[in-house]
């Protein structure tokens, strides 16, 4: 009788283990996958702003490391810029493209809403879930969330 209610303890301690880690693993997942998809939709909004040529310029966002923030803009560069708005990842997750203490701009063309090759890569604090946010030059945006 003994082993077979330490069978079962055991049996339940590696259960709770399991399902405490899967709960971790999923939290992690949906928080990244909330941010990634928060970032594509500012860049899909930012190309479709230069292709219409509102206010007559560019769009871009502004990604800061420092801040964890990134930021809507119309105008040629960042700092030149009229800032429209902007939104911060998680606190659960973080940055690692751009890299600690530095920005990255991604900038549409009007128009015709062509870019540079940027890659913008966040993760959860403990880095078990990534997301890459992929921009080509032609603008085209894709995603990829991974282990």
């Amino acid at each position: 009788m003994i082993e077979i209610t330490l069978v079962i303890l055991i049996f339940l301690l590696i259960i709770s283990v399991f399902f405490s880690r899967f709960l971790e693993f999923s939290s992690d997942y949906a928080n990244v996958s909330k941010d990634v998809i928060s970032i594509k939709k500012t860049l899909e909004l930012a190309r479709e702003k230069s292709l219409i040529k509102e206010e007559y310029t560019s769009w871009g966002v502004y990604f800061e490391n420092s801040t964890s923030a990134y930021y809507l803009f119309a105008g040629p560069s960042y700092a030149s810029s009229t800032k429209v708005f902007v939104n911060y990842l998680s606190e659960n997750n973080k940055f690692l493209n751009p890299t600690s203490n530095s920005a990255i701009e991604i900038i549409f063309a009007p128009a015709t809403g062509y870019a540079t090759n940027a890659t913008i890569t966040i993760s959860s604090l403990n880095e078990k879930i990534k997301g890459d946010i992929i921009i080509n030059t032609v603008g085209t945006i894709n995603t990829n969330i991974y282990k």
